[in-house]
């Protein structure tokens, strides 16, 4: 269920248009099997030219969208504060990104393992009796198939970086009030991240920057070490902690 294709940035303008074009139908046929979407959109045949030049995409469950309340994970839509579409789906369609669906999660982001009592598991593509990991699971499947070029997902305690290790792709959890969350499903207002799933670090470059230039929260003034959580973690995370403190230190 792995389908092969370069880094999207590779592409020139008439393989990203054909690719583009394609993308539904292409989702669709993977779905049969891998169960990540739980609704398409029927978006143009070529989205509007931009920095994205009509790149698939899909958004995890939780994204109010023009036309459609999100469901959570749940058997009926949610209700949301305002009918008005996030800000985020907003910014990537008006920069040429073709959204082609919306991917299955676990209830209200509340489980890791990727499983939903409504829809089932979604399948993981690289192997169907491993787990995808939660709760963007659908993200991380649809976008380890092959079937989008990134996705949309959110995490408050590890819902982009579970199922990024689980299916072998890159996640990207940016710092906390860097990228809107206007218009998705609160969890955990405090903690709640919007954040990007992609095979390849390429592959995220142009929608991070979309997302994270055009919201700008407060800057960070300092960072706090919590030393007696080093102390009680396992050697090999407390190693991995401090050399990324050492590492942020480094940047003054």
């Amino acid at each position: 269920m792995i389908t092969r294709f370069p880094d999207w940035a590779s592409l020139d303008i008439t393989e990203r248009r054909q690719i583009s074009a394609h993308a539904l139908k292409f989702a669709q046929v993977l779905n049969a099997r891998l169960k990540a979407f739980v609704a398409f959109e029927n978006s143009a045949a070529i989205a509007p030219a931009g920095t994205l030049d009509g790149s698939p995409y899909a958004a995890k469950d939780m994204f109010n969208s023009d036309g459609r309340a999100p469901h959570g994970g749940l058997a009926h839509p949610l209700a949301m504060e305002s009918p008005q579409q996030a800000t985020v789906l907003t910014l990537l369609d008006d920069a040429g990104g073709r959204r082609v669906g919306c991917t299955a999660m676990t209830e209200l982001a509340y489980e890791p393992s990727g499983y939903n009592a409504v829809d089932g598991a979604v399948k993981n593509p690289w192997n169907f009796d491993f787990i995808t990991g939660g709760s963007s699971s659908g993200s991380a499947a649809a976008v380890a198939s092959g079937a989008v070029v990134f996705v949309l997902g959110s995490d408050t305690g590890g819902s982009l970086r579970i199922p990024a290790h689980c299916c072998g792709v890159t996640g990207l959890k940016p710092t906390y009030g860097s990228v809107s969350l206007k218009g998705v499903m609160p969890l955990s207002p405090s903690l709640d991240t919007v954040g990007l799933l992609a095979r390849s670090a390429s592959d995220l470059d142009a929608p991070a920057r979309i997302l994270l230039g055009a919201h700008h929260g407060e800057p960070i003034r300092r960072i706090l070490i919590v030393d007696d959580v080093l102390e009680l973690a396992e050697a090999p995370i407390a190693s991995a902690c401090r050399n990324a403190i050492d590492a942020i230190a480094g940047c003054g």
